[in-house]
């Protein structure tokens, strides 16, 4: 056989494991960094005032993917009334080795919420979600979407059986697209819950303005307080295009304009139109939502109006509650 014919035959074989070779050392090189990182985050903030910590780690993922496994997890958030902190009993880190931002969260086992209030009390929920994941999509800066899914989550205040949001960089505005949606709110526990205070649907949609006030958070480089603060200073917006809720006899379709005044308080009007039945709003709803229930007559598509003014809130011009400042 010639030489000529021995290239032709050993060329391509050669090439694959050269391949084979630089991607394992690009992965190898990657895993590093990767697990470097997630060492150096042990204990310390992903970003200005959120801090991660774990007491194991397994990691892997080879060929393609960067994977974790983290045990007892907690991320603890910063407020002006003392530490926000949620605790999981497992989660999971997927995220490709290559190309832009694309992690993929997942969250199991025990799961566990406690904050404070104003008056310094403690207060606490814990569950175990049938499911509970989230993607996270940007450039290797910034991110720039960001999608959550949960599904059949019961605490003593409060069962989900399905709810999502969605955040996204708009791409033709300078704003933040938002949509929540929730299906089945039971309020208070299961076997305590009347029809009436079972809400069948409740769905949120908007464009929050300008999303420059967010780019520092988003990037990693600003705390939640300082992008708030950002967005209030820049007379920022949340527009609500659709605003749904459904619950017994009475479906309610609003929308408006929300914003925040000088002390960090909702401040805006959102009008509704309610159709149904008034009567049994049930004995865990409250507030807005009962006042919201009783607004409806029995004639179809009546005007409501809910507003925020300087700590208040009104329906239709009736005051029904007070607002806390959100920081």
């Amino acid at each position: 056989m010639r030489y000529s014919h021995r290239f032709f035959l050993y060329a391509p074989v050669c090439a694959v494991l050269l391949l084979a070779a630089a991607a394992s050392a690009y992965w190898f090189s990657a895993y590093h960094r990767f697990t470097t990182k997630l060492a150096r985050l042990n204990g310390h903030d992903v970003v200005p005032g959120i801090r991660l910590s774990y007491t194991k780690a397994e990691t892997g993922g080879f060929p393609f993917r960067l994977d974790a496994v983290l045990s007892d997890v907690r991320l603890q958030i910063q407020t002006d009334h003392g530490p926000l902190s949620w605790r999981s009993q497992h989660f999971a880190l997927h995220s490709l080795d290559y190309g832009d931002m694309h992690i993929l969260l997942e969250a199991a086992g025990r799961q566990s919420l406690s904050w404070y209030g104003k008056t310094g009390t403690r207060h606490a929920v814990a569950f175990t979600p049938g499911l509970l994941r989230a993607s996270v999509l940007g450039d290797r800066s910034t991110v720039r979407r960001v999608d959550v899914e949960l599904y059949d989550a019961s605490t003593p205040l409060l069962r989900v059986v399905h709810a999502e949001f969605h955040l996204r960089k708009d791409p033709t505005r300078n704003g933040l697209d938002v949509v929540a949606m929730a299906d089945r709110l039971e309020l208070g526990a299961k076997d305590a819950s009347t029809p009436a205070d079972q809400i069948a649907q409740l769905r949120v949609a908007g464009l929050i303005t300008p999303a420059t006030s967010w780019h520092g958070l988003l990037s990693g480089k600003a705390s939640w307080q300082q992008a708030a603060t950002l967005f209030r200073a820049a007379d920022g917006r949340f527009e609500i295009d659709h605003l749904k809720l459904a619950w017994h006899t009475v479906d309610a379709r609003g929308a408006g304009v929300l914003s925040l005044d000088a002390a960090a308080r909702p401040q805006g009007v959102l009008k509704f139109s309610v159709q149904g039945q008034p009567g049994a709003v049930g004995g865990k709803a409250a507030g807005l939502l009962a006042a919201l229930h009783a607004a409806g007559p029995a004639a179809a598509h009546h005007a409501v109006n809910i507003a925020f003014k300087n700590g208040v809130s009104y329906v239709n011009a009736s005051p029904v509650g007070l607002i806390a400042p959100l920081f």
